[in-house]
């Protein structure tokens, strides 16, 4: 059990030192792509909110039918919304600092309680097993930041790619 701490302890500490860092600066690589990016949100936005208030090219004659079309719109408006929200939170590199170095500072943490209370001297003080605990509450924070270094690898390799076609699309008005 010892051994497999240790390691989980030195996976801790990589990910800590090495990974989270590099992902985030990555995020500062790509201001091209993410400013096209934001910009063809926006732009998508704005459209479907032009198809919303443009009432006259309804289908069907009947009001029923008018409404349920408008409802159905706003439905998907709201869900483009959130999803919009969601790249723009995606692509903040503050709020992903802080989503990404609060989990492994935490996990950390409870890692470094667990060790503490391991001691031979703590054991018989402790009634509870908070030292499992901490150890399995710093196994979930460390899988929720790798979870969130999963979506923000996922969101730069889309915004690269924006990046590369706007690049692309300079060269051709050049």
């Amino acid at each position: 059990m010892e051994s497999a701490v240790d390691i989980y302890g030195k996976l801790l500490i990589a990910v800590f030192s090495f990974i989270a860092p590099s992902m985030t600066l990555l995020m500062g690589l790509f201001g091209t792509g993410i400013t096209i990016y934001r910009k063809k949100n926006e732009d998508f936005l704005r459209q479907s909110e032009d198809l919303l208030t443009n009432t006259s090219s309804l289908p069907g004659t009947s009001n029923e039918n008018k409404i349920s079309f408008i409802r159905d719109r706003i439905k998907n408006l709201d869900l483009i919304k959130k999803e919009m929200e969601r790249d723009n939170n995606l692509l903040s590199p503050k709020r992903q600092v802080k989503r990404i170095f609060m989990p492994l500072l935490l996990s950390t943490i409870l890692l470094i309680v667990y060790y503490y209370i391991n001691e031979e001297h703590l054991k018989a003080l402790v009634f509870i097993r908070i030292d499992h605990l901490s150890l399995f509450l710093s196994f979930c924070l460390l899988f929720y930041a790798i979870g969130v270094l999963w979506q923000i690898f996922c969101k730069i390799i889309e915004v690269k790619n924006f990046g590369e076609i706007g690049n692309k699309r300079e060269m051709l008005v050049i």
